[in-house]
């Protein structure tokens, strides 16, 4: 019985019990293990980062949100199997001082995620025992050894990503094209997206950020068309952006952006304009296409290489990661294939095409509204605007 403030007595209230956040828990609010036979509690932990790729189609991006399936919940959950870290830093694991490089969004690929954290390496083979308890669309590829200090979101230097394209978007129509002849078109292509190379305010090529916070300003180093590649009978162009950070929807919206005006037969000058204060609704291209590819760390690897005599590199997971991509390939074709993705995108776009007119006559298309807080669904913690 609950005590009420003047001597009175209130029954609980069953209706106000707070439900475990994370119910697959066996213990949801784990007291201090004390149990000093618990080979685990007994341990170290070691700062390491986890070098890791997945598949995301089947989850709802890289970052935990209890309710729905994410890469970090079963990545945790795998640890735990593997003895790398106890169950009770399921419930928070900012006590193993856990962070992901890049927060993927929903169905959003990878071959190069990092993840720093405290984890319990010995007995040896900690990578292999945690790989047998992940399902077969996550794969870690190896494990460092880093400073104490170490977080991988803030000592990443730079952030490269790819995009598979297929080429028929550039044609008239929205039929796949498999002979499509893209190099006609690379040269438009290539000077659109270096028009986004640059520090720019980005706030249009994301969700409920002002045109006033410094968070909309990104520098994007490079951004390029790549080889054609021939995927389950379609053609793709490989595009490479290399950038500091990146905002939740970023890349999507400049190659939707950029495939939309080019479409239109618009200028170079529409994507300019759209780096300005004023607001404008633009297309975010579908997300199927996009991989992470690599995390930099050369300001880190400069100053402390020598401390376990390692560099924060791919050079030594290269041949699985080489791999596990030609998955991430077929993944992205044969998902393409069969939900015709790219053509169901471009329908849309071409219902709703961009008033060039007015972007270039600075008039806004989109409503002025004050941005909102963004919260994860089923839980009432904020999410950043930020998606790595």
């Amino acid at each position: 019985m609950n005590k009420r403030e003047g001597g009175g007595v209130v029954a609980p209230n069953k209706k106000n019990a707070k439900t475990p956040r994370y119910p697959y828990v066996s213990n949801p609010n784990p007291k201090k293990v004390t149990d000093e036979n618990n080979p685990a509690k007994r341990l170290p932990k070691k700062k390491a980062v986890l070098i890791l790729g997945y598949l995301g189609t089947n989850y709802k991006g890289m970052q935990r949100n209890p309710g729905v399936p994410t890469v970090e919940e079963e990545l945790a959950k795998a640890i735990v199997a593997a003895g790398g870290m106890l169950e009770d830093n399921l419930v928070d694991l900012k006590k193993i001082g856990w962070q992901r490089c890049a927060r993927t969004d929903k169905g959003v690929h990878a071959i190069g995620q990092i993840v720093s954290l405290k984890l319990i390496v010995d007995p040896p083979g900690v990578v292999q025992r945690i790989n047998d308890n992940l399902p077969s669309d996550i794969r870690v590829f190896g494990l460092k050894r880093v400073t104490g200090s170490f977080n991988s979101k803030s000592f990443c230097d730079s952030r490269s990503y790819e995009y598979l394209l297929p080429t028929f978007v550039f044609s008239e129509g929205t039929e796949d094209k498999p002979l499509f002849d893209f190099e006609n078109v690379r040269g438009t292509l290539d000077t659109f997206l270096s028009a986004f190379q640059g520090t720019h305010n980005f706030h249009n090529y994301t969700s409920r950020l002002a045109a006033t916070d410094p968070k909309s300003h990104r520098y994007v180093i490079s951004f390029k068309s790549k080889e054609i590649l021939t995927l389950e009978g379609m053609q793709y162009v490989r595009l490479e952006v290399l950038g500091q950070s990146f905002l939740l929807h970023h890349i999507r919206k400049m190659i939707g952006t950029a495939v939309a005006v080019i479409r239109q037969k618009g200028s170079v000058e529409v994507v300019k304009a759209t780096l300005t204060k004023l607001r404008f609704n633009l297309p975010i291209a579908p997300s199927n296409g996009l991989l992470l590819q690599q995390c930099h760390f050369p300001g880190y690897n400069q100053r402390h290489s020598e401390v376990h005599n390692t560099s924060l590199t791919y050079e030594d997971v290269q041949d699985q990661i080489d791999q596990f991509k030609k998955e991430v390939y077929k993944t992205i074709a044969m998902n393409e294939k069969n939900n015709q993705g790219t053509k169901k995108w471009l329908e849309t776009i071409d219902q709703n095409p961009l008033c060039l007119e007015k972007i270039l006559a600075g008039e806004e298309t989109a409503e002025n509204k004050p941005p909102r807080a963004v919260t994860v669904e089923g839980d009432n913690r904020k999410q950043s605007s930020e998606v790595e």
